[in-house]
Parts: C-alpha cells; sequence; structure tokens
C-alpha cells in the first residue's frame, strides 16, 4: 500500500514537471522559402584558435519541407546542404 501510494506521487510530481517544462516550448515551422539560421552543434572549429565559434551559422533557404520539423536548406550560393 505504501510502495503504490509513493508510485502514484511519483507519477503525479513527473507530470506536473512535464506540464510546466512543455508550456515553455514554442514550435516554429517555416515554409518553401523562408530563409533560416542553422545551429551548429560541432562548435570546435575555433577552439583551437583559443576563440569561441558561433552557435548559429547560415543563412540557408527551405527548399523542401521534408515532415516533422525536417527540411532541405540551401546555402546563399545556391549549393543544398548535407543532412544533419
Amino acid at each position: 500500500m505504501r510502495k503504490e501510494a509513493e508510485r502514484l506521487r511519483n507519477w503525479s510530481y513527473q507530470q506536473n514537471i512535464a506540464k510546466s517544462c512543455n508550456q515553455k516550448v514554442r514550435t516554429r515551422t517555416f515554409q518553401e522559402g523562408d530563409w533560416v539560421l542553422r545551429r551548429v552543434f560541432d562548435n570546435t572549429k575555433n577552439k583551437a584558435a583559443g576563440k569561441p565559434a558561433p552557435g548559429w551559422e547560415g543563412p540557408y533557404k527551405v527548399i523542401e519541407v521534408r515532415g516533422a520539423g525536417a527540411y532541405t536548406l540551401q546555402d546563399s550560393e545556391g549549393k543544398v546542404q548535407p543532412k544533419g
């Protein structure tokens, strides 16, 4: 009985935390032709030089909406960017 009450209390706590975190999420959708910046996840490019690396790169043009937040991007020179 006691373990069941603890399990329910823990489940309720997790639900409340998830609800409060999900309220802060703002979804963004882009259309073909929009210009966007792409997040850089590998910031090791300039670390050897001792400089902080930028967190974003671009601009890129959205040329295809692939669904579920996936897009095909093209840089300003017309080169299609690889996935990733």
